[in-house]
C-alpha cells in the first residue's frame, strides 16, 4: 500500500451517561466486536486534530466508555460529538486477500474504459450499503459498493474498477 492508514475511525461519542463522566459510544459499525477496555483512543473532529486518551472502562453491550480523568457530566459533555479513532493494530487480523473499508481510501477509481473517475476520499457506512466518496477536480461522486457497480478491487495497487450505471454520475 502506498499510504498506510494508522488511525481508524470507529465512531462518535454521544451524550454523557449518568453523572460520573461515562459517555455513550456510537460506533459506525454496530456489529463491531472491538473492545476499547484498557486501550488508548484518539478523539477529535478529524485526523488532523486528535488527542490521545485512555479508556479505563468499557461496557461493550451498552457501548458506554469511561475515559481516564473524565469524572463529571460537565467534563463528559465536552467530548460529545467527537470522532473516536483507534490504532490500526487494534483491528482484528484478516487474511491477505481481505481488506477493511478504510483501506479503500486513496484508491484510484476507473470506469470500464480505464478512464479515471477520481480518488476515494472516504467510505460511508449507510443502511442499504457502503458508499465510496470519490473526488475528481472539484466534483464529488457517491459510488455504492454493490456488485452491479464495483467490479474489481486491487487493494495492493490501490485500484478500483467500476461500471457507471445510468444516473450514477
Amino acid at each position: 500500500m502506498s499510504k498506510e492508514i494508522f488511525f481508524v475511525p470507529l465512531g462518535k461519542l454521544g451524550k454523557p451517561h449518568r453523572f460520573n463522566g461515562d459517555i455513550k459510544f456510537l460506533p459506525y459499525n454496530i456489529e463491531t466486536k472491538i473492545s476499547l477496555q484498557n486501550k488508548s483512543i484518539y478523539l477529535g473532529d478529524d485526523l488532523r486534530n486528535i488527542k490521545k486518551y485512555f479508556v479505563e472502562g468499557y461496557n461493550k453491550k451498552r457501548k458506554i466508555l469511561k475515559i481516564e480523568g473524565v469524572n463529571s457530566r460537565e467534563l463528559a459533555v465536552t467530548f460529545s460529538k467527537k470522532k473516536l479513532f483507534i490504532d490500526r493494530e487494534y483491528l482484528p487480523k484478516i487474511s491477505d486477500d481481505s481488506y477493511y473499508l478504510i483501506d479503500l481510501i486513496g484508491c484510484d477509481v476507473f470506469e470500464k474504459n480505464n478512464i479515471k473517475v477520481g480518488i476515494v476520499q472516504d467510505v460511508l457506512n449507510l443502511p442499504a450499503n457502503d458508499v465510496l466518496v470519490v473526488k475528481k477536480d472539484n466534483k464529488e461522486f457517491l459510488i455504492p459498493i454493490i456488485d452491479d457497480v464495483v467490479k474489481f478491487i486491487d487493494i495492493n495497487k490501490k485500484i478500483i474498477k467500476i461500471i457507471i450505471l445510468p444516473g450514477l454520475i
